[in-house]
């Protein structure tokens, strides 16, 4: 099963499987109950675990653990999320502002030929109809990026969005060296890489070597 989970991938779980054994704190346990799902981390997956949080209500409210395998019952990628037909109760989405975003630049993103799909707030909401965006929400965004990415395209794509976008976004790219800000790479030689070992440094030109 760990080979087949990425981070920023939601898994829905048997909660009975692990919280009998797992000393969570209250809201984590209540978060659980309204909804049943957990986020990939980025880290090292011990035999047999996967390394998730769980997501609260509030912003600060994160709750890192490790989750046997034998508790997924399905696994929810972004890339999934960028169909309108995937939402849950979709009449709890119109008025927030960063899924009206993800619907302007949705034909944008699409026309690069990468995989793309919501993250954070809003792929938790659009994934498990729960309301979790608020007024000072992000659209947070992860692009699959297997090949080099030539900053100028990059560049052009981000203006493109950040015009088109009534909200603020945050772009990661899942490169083969971790996960890299979007504005960072188009800006910086050297950037933040976000890796299961760790943040790590490296020269934007060799995300891909």
């Amino acid at each position: 099963m760990t080979t087949h989970v990425k981070p920023h991938d939601l898994l829905k779980i048997k909660t009975s499987d692990f919280q009998e054994n797992t000393d969570l704190p209250p809201w984590a346990d209540a978060s659980l109950k309204q909804a049943p799902y957990v986020v990939v981390r980025r880290c090292i997956h011990p035999q047999g675990l996967i390394g998730v949080g769980i997501r609260g209500v509030q912003r600060g409210e994160r709750f890192a653990l490790f989750l046997p395998e034998s508790a997924v019952l399905n696994v929810i990628k972004p890339f999934y999320l960028k169909e309108e037909k995937n939402w849950k109760n979709h009449n709890k989405t119109d008025n927030f502002l960063p899924i009206n975003s993800l619907k302007l630049i949705t034909p944008v993103l699409n026309s690069i030929g990468l995989d793309w799909g919501p993250t954070g707030s809003s792929g938790f909401q659009l994934a498990t109809g729960i309301i979790s965006l608020n007024t000072n929400s992000d659209l947070d965004i992860l692009i699959k990026v297997d090949e080099p990415l030539h900053q100028k395209f990059a560049t052009e794509l981000l203006t493109s969005l950040e015009h088109i976008s009534p909200s603020r976004i945050d772009i990661q790219l899942d490169t083969p060296s971790g996960g890299v800000a979007l504005k960072e790479y188009i800006t910086s030689d050297t950037v933040m890489v976000k890796t299961e070992n760790g943040p790590l440094l490296l020269p934007s030109s060799r995300l891909w070597y």
